[in-house]
């Protein structure tokens, strides 16, 4: 990757893993946004899963990364991957459901980590992520040539909404309010006094899926309230807020993009999670372990 990726394309500030950049004096900090409230994290090595998101760059740097895949494999008059790798990687290879896409975003394929889709009637290849707080979301229109990064920080949807709105800007489409389209009507205005952990321990504890793997729960404390707290194989993946809804037996919750379904069996103990891990599939079944 360093020498036929990297070096060719002068991606001279991109670092593989955490250990790399964090004593380098202009390193973003990663956040949570919660309540209303940024709060800092601290950076997590994530070597174990590196070829998934381990390394770090800068805007700079991946404009140069993706003018390359825009070029068909090409830079500065250089081929740096040849046109018909490109060309497979870009393609899609299986269809996928649009899931609670939205309806002008169709025909999707998923390919080589890159998802094929039509944005009303223009052709869009676009990947997006996040880990440890940061967000990123790069897209490209390869018959328009047009191509948009975002990097952010926060746990947010704020990167689909950027992406969308710059997208009908450029294409000169009409207009939508894709902020109004990404505010889920059930986020609460504001997080309720928080109950007791005593109440909220049913929803503690640790749940497994075949293919995903283990999901624990814990209950933590932030800004005065309390939080539950997801981490999936140790990554921590949410927090969220918890307070006891209409439906005792089943704890519906969605916050800051993150969407939580927790049912409690008959002796009011959550047997079962439910989360939106994949934008493109439904909700991701995890059965206490």
């Amino acid at each position: 990757v360093q020498d036929y990726l990297l070096n060719e394309l002068k991606m001279d500030s991109t670092y593989f893993t955490v250990d790399d950049v964090i004593n380098l004096p202009n390193v973003a900090t990663p956040y949570y946004y919660i309540n209303g409230t940024f709060t800092k994290r601290k950076l997590r090595n994530i070597d174990g899963i590196g070829p998934a998101g381990s390394i770090h760059s800068n805007i700079n740097d991946m404009t140069k990364w993706l003018r390359m895949n825009l070029n068909k494999g090409t830079f500065s008059g250089k081929e740096i991957v040849s046109r018909n790798i490109i060309n497979e990687i870009h393609r899609g290879q299986i269809e996928i459901s649009r899931g609670n896409w939205f309806p002008e975003l169709t025909d999707s394929k998923y390919g080589f980590a890159w998802t094929e889709a039509n944005y009303r009637n223009h052709k869009i290849i676009r990947h997006g992520g996040s880990i440890n707080s940061y967000l990123t979301h790069i897209a490209f229109f390869p018959e328009d040539d047009l191509g948009i990064i975002i990097l952010t920080s926060g746990g947010s949807l704020s990167p689909s909404v950027v992406l969308w709105t710059l997208t009908d800007h450029f294409l000169k489409l009409k207009p939508i309010d894709w902020v109004k389209r990404y505010t889920y009507s059930k986020d609460p205005v504001s997080i309720p006094d928080k109950p007791e952990p005593s109440t909220l321990t049913p929803a503690v504890g640790l749940f497994t899926h075949t293919a995903y793997g283990n999901l624990d729960t814990s209950i933590v404390e932030l800004n005065n309230k309390n939080y539950l707290q997801l981490k999936l194989n140790g990554l921590e993946i949410a927090t969220i807020p918890v307070w006891l809804t209409d439906n005792p037996q089943v704890w519906n919750f969605k916050y800051n993009g993150t969407e939580v379904n927790l049912y409690l069996d008959k002796e009011n103990l959550v047997n079962k999670i439910e989360i939106n891990l994949e934008p493109s599939v439904s909700l991701i079944k995890f059965m206490r372990k």
